[in-house]
């Protein structure tokens, strides 16, 4: 039979570049995912995205926001965060829910702290504050392995990093494959993307967030370490879940996250 595409994709031209993204859903409350950061554009994975926050797409629409395809040298996390105000201006989206996963997880609380206007209400997922020693040293290690352009080098440690032993085993095969795709520009846009978490800190400035936010982290990350989503918890007196059998891509790996965010939005 015919499969009907339940999505659509575009581009938008910004302030400071194109950004592309992933729509899908006819709700009327609006819902914005900011990704990780990932050697790929997550518009590779359009219809995995489309696939698995499918619950939501009755009462919201779905908007999934890529970086810039050009990011720009010296871009900060605080741009990336400004993007998305100028691509929800560009959309006509006046306020939306935001989930966030790790940089995208730093980006929604900075937009929670600096544009309060615009949150209904934030997941910071596998997030972080401010980068602490553990990041500090991955952050340095993908930045100079996608500096050499050393692919393989640079996927197979970050996918050991982000996912959790039992998946990676799960997966080895299919990451064995993946391990040597990426090319020279990807490299490059990689390493802007990461360098821009360096020096990043919100810390103190979390008790301007108004709105409610959820905290989901996993015990096993060995990205940011498991005390990077506690200590934002900590701070904001929110709710928090911390699943202890998962790492930093539990976004991706728990049955039950994508229901965590519903249920916390309705």
């Amino acid at each position: 039979g015919i499969i009907l595409k339940t999505y659509e994709t575009g581009s938008l031209s910004l302030g400071r570049g194109t950004m592309d993204y992933l729509k899908f859903g006819n709700g009327e409350r609006v819902f914005i995912i900011l990704p990780g950061i990932s050697l790929r554009s997550v518009m590779f994975s359009a219809g995995a995205v489309n696939a698995a926050y499918k619950m939501f797409s009755v009462d919201y629409t779905v908007y999934l926001f890529d970086r810039l395809r050009d990011i720009p040298e010296g871009c900060t996390i605080k741009d990336m965060a400004e993007d998305t105000v100028d691509a929800m201006n560009a959309l006509g989206i006046d306020r939306a829910y935001l989930f966030g996963a790790s940089q995208g997880g730093a980006m929604a609380l900075y937009l929670g702290i600096y544009f309060p206007e615009r949150v209904e209400k934030i997941v910071a997922g596998s997030a972080f504050a401010r980068i602490n020693p553990v990041a500090e040293e991955n952050l340095h290690k993908w930045i100079k392995a996608s500096k050499e352009y050393n692919v393989r080098e640079l996927n197979t440690d970050f996918f050991n990093k982000i996912y959790s032993y039992g998946f990676c085993n799960e997966n080895r095969k299919a990451f064995e494959i993946l391990a040597d795709v990426g090319t020279r520009e990807e490299c490059e846009r990689f390493k802007r993307m990461t360098e821009a978490n360096l020096g990043f800190d919100i810390y103190e400035e979390l008790i301007k967030i108004k709105c409610p936010v959820l905290v989901i982290g996993g015990r096993e990350d060995r990205v940011l370490g498991s005390d990077s989503s506690t200590e934002i918890g900590e701070k904001l007196k929110c709710e928090m879940y911390i699943y202890e059998d998962y790492g930093h891509a539990v976004y991706d790996e728990a049955p039950d996250y994508k229901r965590r965010i519903f249920d916390f939005f309705k």
